[in-house]
């Protein structure tokens, strides 16, 4: 067995043992997407518009969920699967309210 040396993701540690997982930060783009969804949020309450505020809360909650990397496993896992359906959820509702 060798080391995992082309997977930057991943610690070295010895075979016998499971990989150590980095946590994954904010790249630019990602703290670009809230700063812009956060604008968006003020905006649709301002306006009283509902379906930007739900697509901009949306887009917001999906930006959040590498946040759950820090917490332990399985409420990091509970919390990051709510995120996703909350902001799926949100997104779809936006869209329903945009065209109906």
């Amino acid at each position: 067995m060798h080391y995992r040396w082309f997977d930057r993701e991943e610690e070295l540690t010895p075979p016998e043992k499971k990989p150590i997982k980095k946590p994954k930060y904010f790249s630019r783009a990602m703290i670009t997407g809230m700063l812009l969804s956060l604008i968006l949020i003020f905006l649709g309450m301002r306006r009283g518009d509902l379906p930007i505020l739900f697509l901009a809360v949306a887009f917001l909650a999906s930006g959040l969920r590498p946040l759950t990397n820090f917490l332990p496993e399985t409420i990091g896992k509970f919390l990051s699967n709510l995120l996703f359906g909350f902001s799926v959820a949100l997104f779809f509702g936006a869209i329903a309210m945009a065209f109906l």
